[in-house]
């Protein structure tokens, strides 16, 4: 169980980044899903290069966002047959000072 420190005024950014020298499937997606499970989900989508995913979501967009929202952490991997789709990290939100 983990925490998505936001920012209370700014905008969130963030960088996932390989180390070992593995680069991202060329079809992979990595993004957060924030919210209800029961209920639409919003999806903050990462811009991926190589072995660097990262975001950057607009203050307007993160102040929507309520302390103790439940996110998810999720890796697509469009290459394989079925669809690869993994968990990587569950907990929620906590609204920090920048």
């Amino acid at each position: 169980m983990g925490k998505l420190n936001l920012p209370t005024v700014g905008d969130f950014v963030y960088t996932y980044e390989y180390s070992d020298g593995r680069l991202f499937a060329e079809d992979a997606e990595l993004y957060f899903l924030l919210g209800d499970p029961d209920e639409p989900q919003v999806q903050w989508d990462f811009v991926i290069s190589g072995a660097v995913a990262s975001i950057k979501k607009e203050s307007t967009d993160v102040a929507d966002i309520e302390p103790g929202t439940k996110f998810w952490l999720m890796y697509r991997d469009g290459s394989t047959t079925p669809t690869t789709e993994d968990e990587l990290l569950t907990g929620t939100v906590k609204k920090v000072n920048a």
